[in-house]
């Protein structure tokens, strides 16, 4: 969001206008409080979005890999 604002005797806020849609994903954690990040200058964002792939290939967690290794 953006919001105009006037700076004299007081602070004069305008009404907030939306700079660009995104599709936030879920937090993974907990800890995870934003799904973005600004850059110093603030002319950038850098945020973590959602992505639709239906053919994207699920993920295998391989759990004791190691004892395998050893046969």
């Amino acid at each position: 969001m953006s919001v105009e604002v006037k700076a004299g005797n007081s602070l004069d806020a305008g009404a907030p206008v939306p700079l660009f849609q995104t599709r936030l994903r879920k937090p993974v954690s907990a800890m995870e409080v934003v799904s973005y990040a600004v850059t110093g200058d603030g002319q950038r964002f850098l945020v973590n979005t959602r992505i639709d792939e239906p053919s994207a290939a699920p993920l295998s967690i391989i759990l004791n890999w190691a004892s395998e290794i050893e046969r």
